[in-house]
């Protein structure tokens, strides 16, 4: 059973920070530029916590992480950060219009969530972690003994039951916050202390199955940590048994999946001199002025289609010919959820047995550059010296459901929820 509780969280007192000026995307996607900017925008912004400068005199009793312990800790003196008194879900609302699509809004619950393995059948990943992000995650975690960053977790509920609970209390109170931040999207959080509207969520939420949307890394840190304090130190491990999480019922209208795209750099002349003969062998091919190329063209629900870039005045559709005729190239074993997905044929199919970018390359980054968009992808050709922009059509929810159900992951960057959860807006201390 998914078990969530309410918590004192630490959060902003707007007494003395405005929140529009000191919340923060989530720390893997602030740029180095970003980051700068949030460190002029205010000096109590939340990027000093979660991902703080580097300087080259760090030292393991002065760095990113000690800073960002002493923050907290004067923050709190100061009366700039302040603890709830009472435990209290958070409703997070966001409205949002990407291009191309009608205003949104996406309500999330936060709460504190019940760490399980995944061996549990309880919470799902859908892709796989890298070490690097979890040993930063961790260092930051022991340094500040708080949980800065949310997981952002899907949950089935098609009757509404838990957003039914919680509506009567969102209607009634305005919001703790309320901001627009630099992109235009609008957030606002409200808190909810009324004791059956807690029960009642913690009821509807005790059957559900989790799906990890966005925070993979922090979920096994959060996880790995917990399990080596209930080892190490019993008596101390239960507060790390919960983990700050968001939770976004996959029903919501308001649920956004974007698609990642990706361009190709530093593969060998040999294969880029083949490469696209051996491509027309398993796709027919369609070419469109760029100009006029839309992520829409790729998006249909029987056949497998894909785009890609080369360089010129076209962009060109593929479409796979025959699913069988490529069976001996795609990793076996898998759920038939994950042949059916464009980025899954574009991995196995293209990249690795045509092009050779296997994946160690991909998780070393040596061969290709992610792009959010197609205009990214096409100036990455253009512009920066890569070879090719492969284009692939958003992955709908029922197949990431499918795939982590099963058991499966999907390879990296299958999925772009937008908009990201906050950061900042309230945040739970361990000890």
């Amino acid at each position: 059973m998914a078990e969530i509780i309410p918590f004192k969280s630490i959060r902003y007192n707007q007494d003395k920070v405005f929140i529009g000026d000191v919340a923060a995307k989530p720390y893997d996607k602030i740029s180095r530029q970003e980051q700068e900017n949030y460190y002029k925008k205010n000096p109590y912004n939340f990027v000093r916590l979660i991902l703080g400068r580097q300087n080259s005199s760090d030292t393991p009793d002065n760095n990113r992480y000690t800073r960002a312990a002493e923050c907290v800790k004067q923050w709190l003196k100061e009366n700039v950060l302040i603890q709830e008194t009472s435990p209290a879900f958070y409703i997070y609302d966001q409205q949002f219009q990407c291009p191309g699509f009608p205003v949104m809004r996406r309500r999330a619950l936060i709460g504190l969530g019940k760490l399980v393995p995944y061996s549990e059948k309880i919470v799902f990943p859908h892709e796989r972690t890298l070490t690097g992000p979890k040993k930063d995650r961790r260092a930051l975690t022991e340094a500040t003994q708080c949980q800065f960053g949310h997981i952002f977790m899907l949950y089935k509920d098609e009757a509404n039951n838990i957003d039914n609970a919680v509506e009567k209390s969102v209607l009634s109170d305005p919001p703790i916050y309320e901001f627009k931040d630099e992109t235009g999207i609008d957030h606002k959080v409200y808190r909810i202390t009324e004791r059956s509207v807690i029960n009642a969520v913690q009821k509807n939420m005790a059957d559900k199955k989790l799906l990890i949307a966005d925070g993979h890394h922090r979920y096994e840190t959060a996880l790995n940590y917990y399990l080596e304090m209930k080892e190490n130190c019993p008596q101390k491990s239960g507060a790390y048994a919960y983990q700050l999480m968001s939770f976004v019922n996959i029903y919501d209208p308001g649920l956004l999946i974007l698609p990642t795209h990706r361009a190709v750099r530093n593969v060998s002349q040999e294969i880029m001199e083949n490469y696209w003969d051996k491509i027309k062998n398993y796709f027919s091919v369609e070419p469109v002025k760029k100009e006029n190329f839309s992520i829409n063209m790729i998006c249909g629900k029987t056949d497998i289609k894909l785009a890609v870039y080369r360089g010129g005045e076209n962009v060109y559709i593929l479409t796979l010919k025959d699913k069988q005729a490529v069976n001996h190239l795609m990793t076996p074993g898998k759920p038939q959820a994950w042949y059916d997905l464009p980025v899954t044929v574009l991995h196995d199919v293209i990249l690795e047995s045509i092009m050779g970018i296997d994946k160690e390359k991909l998780s070393a980054y040596t061969n290709v550059t992610y792009a959010e968009n197609c205009a990214e992808g096409i100036k990455l050709v253009d512009k920066e010296n890569h070879q090719a922009a492969f284009f692939v059509p958003p992955t709908s929810i029922e197949s990431v459901c499918d795939i982590a159900f099963s058991g499966e992951t999907m390879p990296q960057k299958s999925t772009d929820f937008y908009p990201k959860i906050y950061s900042g807006l309230v945040f739970n201390k361990l000890v």
